[in-house]
């Protein structure tokens, strides 16, 4: 059974799209969690940006601007991917 709240059904779907034809559940499952991880990550991190702007509503902006520090920091060894399996 997967921790995450991410239908596995649609990351299949994603994984399909991608051109996968049979995916193993538990790669499926495995994904999902990782998937929701990032999610988690990304929307912290968003989050602190759109607070440090005086606002409660994420926007756009702060959501682009997360994905940026956050792809930056990986760049450089130090954003979430960075020792996970």
């Amino acid at each position: 059974m997967p921790k995450t709240d991410l239908p596995i059904a649609t990351v299949l779907r994603i994984m399909r799209r991608a051109g996968a034809e049979r995916v193993a559940e538990d790669v499926q499952e495995r994904l999902a969690e990782r998937l929701a991880e990032y999610c988690v990550v990304v929307t912290k991190r968003s989050l602190e940006v759109c607070q440090h702007a005086g606002r409660k509503t994420i926007i756009l902006d702060d959501l682009r601007l997360a994905l940026d520090n956050i792809r930056a920091r990986s760049t450089n060894g130090n954003g979430p991917q960075n020792g996970a399996t």
